[in-house]
């Protein structure tokens, strides 16, 4: 049975939302060893794809994009790996709304 791609998925305190396509400025990035979606503040772990070969990423100002080619998976030491399945992908970085100020996630 073949399975179906997700529309989003989530990772601590990442959120890749599939789109249809990426918006037109976004500017593709040098190849790196790995790419890293989000660093923890307090562990130093990282949300990160370590097969760089199967993804292609895209900036613009704010926006962090993956264009994902073949199945790979999003890593970190305190959460199960995350299939991710072909497609593009926006980085949403998840906040938490505190008295009088918006404060990112901490994971």
């Amino acid at each position: 049975m073949k399975r179906k791609s997700a529309i989003h998925y989530r990772q601590g305190d990442i959120l890749l939302i599939r789109i249809s396509t990426l918006p037109p400025k976004a500017e593709k990035q040098p190849k790196t060893a790995r790419i890293v979606l989000g660093e923890g503040e307090t562990s130093g772990h990282r949300h990160e794809i370590l097969e760089v070969d199967k993804v292609d990423v895209y900036r613009q100002a704010e926006g962090f994009y993956l264009s994902v080619y073949e199945e790979t998976a999003l890593v970190h030491p305190e959460h199960a790996p995350v299939a991710l399945f072909p497609g593009i992908h926006e980085r949403i970085r998840q906040v938490e709304y505190k008295r009088k100020e918006i404060v990112r996630v901490i994971d």
